[in-house]
């Protein structure tokens, strides 16, 4: 009986220090935020009518003020699904935007201009796209391999479900025809 106290006793102290207090960040508001992306001290995400925002982390550990991103990518559509990755040092945003043709969303890609501080030039990736929606996209650091979701299909190949997770390898500088 001993024996048994002691040992939930020790599990309770080792539960208790593993224990975390969850924090509301103050990125939120009453509205809806989701889609979050974590790119070094910078989280990306999605908030009010559909535009993508970044709050940064601060040297005390705190956020600062949510911003939406400067530039190109925020328009009268709706922006989700930020992937952020570097390239020769150069930030490269993913992301899928409705398009508001019967094609729905899409995938673009945007480079951010450290001079100017503006994300510029987002530009539809068709390899990745479909005449359907596309929803979320993740892309390896080194930008070879992405993996994306959408309603659509690619080529002869039939769909699972009503969103299937596909994969595609960049070869010679161009996206593959994304396999399930």
């Amino acid at each position: 009986m001993r024996k048994a106290v002691l040992i939930v006793l020790v599990m309770a102290i080792a539960v208790s220090l593993l224990a975390f207090e969850a924090k509301n960040l103050p990125v939120n508001t009453e509205g809806i935020e989701r889609m979050p992306w974590l790119h070094g001290n910078t989280l990306y995400f999605v908030a009010g009518s559909y535009d993508i925002y970044r709050a940064e982390r601060l040297a005390d550990g705190s956020w600062g003020p949510r911003e939406p991103v400067p530039g190109e990518i925020n328009t009268e559509a709706n922006e989700i699904s930020p992937c952020i990755v570097e390239r020769d040092g150069t930030l490269v945003m993913y992301f899928a935007r409705y398009t508001g043709t019967e094609r729905d969303y899409d995938f673009f890609m945007a480079v951010f201009d450290p001079v100017e501080g503006l994300w510029k030039n987002p530009v539809m990736i068709p390899e990745l796209s479909t005449e359907t929606q596309e929803w979320d996209i993740w892309v390896s650091s080194d930008e070879r391999v992405a993996y994306l979701t959408t309603k659509g299909k690619f080529g002869d190949v039939e769909i699972v479900g009503k969103r299937d997770v596909w994969k595609s390898v960049k070869v010679d500088g161009k996206w593959s025809l994304p396999v399930l």
